[in-house]
């Protein structure tokens, strides 16, 4: 969906661009954006899914993963724009983002030792 959004094939280009500028405008700044530049911009949706109930922590046994995360979307580097998704699924949230920021960072910063084509 995001490649065929990027790309203007799915909608026309305007709408293409029009989901992607509401994407860019995702307040959720961890997952993907947290260890980007803070002017990184990034079109992206995440999604939770709580593997027990999340208001009763004791029903989780000790050490099973409690849920999936999952961030996927564009980070428009300067020199190539890329599309990420990482789904994770961890014993907390604050795992699982700090596991999809270390992705983006890295993909970011190989990014940015590319030449420029």
């Amino acid at each position: 969906m995001l490649q065929a959004l990027y790309d203007g094939t799915w909608l026309n280009r305007p709408g293409s661009e029009l989901l992607l500028s509401w994407l860019a405008q995702a307040t959720w700044r961890k997952g993907l954006v947290a260890k980007l530049p803070p002017d990184a911009e990034v079109a992206h949706k995440y999604g939770i899914r709580y593997l027990f109930d999340p208001d009763h922590p004791e029903m989780v046994p000790a050490g099973a993963p409690s849920l999936h995360l999952g961030d996927c979307g564009i980070l428009y580097h300067p020199k190539r724009p890329m599309m990420v998704c990482v789904m994770t699924e961890a014993t907390t949230s604050a795992a699982a983002e700090g596991v999809i920021g270390d992705v983006a960072k890295a993909a970011w910063d190989a990014a940015t030792t590319l030449r420029s084509h």
